[in-house]
């Protein structure tokens, strides 16, 4: 039998064009990634079904900034331009005896990233930080794991690619 074992993410680097950003970030929201469906009804069947077509639909992302110098702010304020963020989520693998230092990895999520909205937060007498929620599209996104040289996701609907693990998720005729 198996022993137990559990992986955690326990912390993310952030980098923005290739810079290490440390302690600006709270948190980095992907939506989910999905397909446009078809709903198929035909004569001869009990049901109706609906199918994956090849369009995806647009992946949304929500990045909410414990503050944001000034540079920054003015690469996310223009929403003509793509600015490249990668993050690199460790996880640590434990059981019983604790840390296994030796089975964890990282999952590097690279993508670039359109900004369209920010939401301004209230201002107020000794406020440590300027905080930004920033909502944005995802133009371009490869997830990768440290555990293999494969992409496990790669999409980047300019270059009309659909990718995962390496493989074109759709076939070409």
């Amino acid at each position: 039998m198996r022993e137990i074992k559990i992986g955690q993410t326990t912390n993310a680097d952030v980098y923005v064009e290739g810079n290490r950003l440390v302690g600006r970030i709270k948190e980095f929201e992907l939506d989910k990634v999905g397909y446009e469906r078809v709903t198929h009804e035909a004569l001869g069947m009990v049901g109706k079904v609906k199918l994956p077509g090849r369009a995806m639909e647009p992946i949304d992302a929500k990045i909410k900034f414990s503050w944001l110098e000034t540079e920054m702010m003015m690469k996310t304020a223009l929403p003509n331009r793509a600015v490249p963020f990668q993050f690199e989520k460790f996880v640590d693998i434990f059981d019983q005896g604790g840390l296994v230092a030796a089975d964890g990895y990282r999952i590097i999520t690279t993508t670039h990233l359109l900004f369209a909205e920010e939401a301004m937060d209230a201002f107020k007498m000794g406020d440590d930080a300027i905080g930004r929620e920033l909502e944005c599209s995802v133009i371009r996104l490869v997830v990768k794991s440290t555990e293999t040289d494969q992409f496990i996701r790669e999409y980047a609907p300019f270059e009309n690619i659909n990718r995962v693990n390496g493989a074109d998720v759709w076939p070409a005729y």
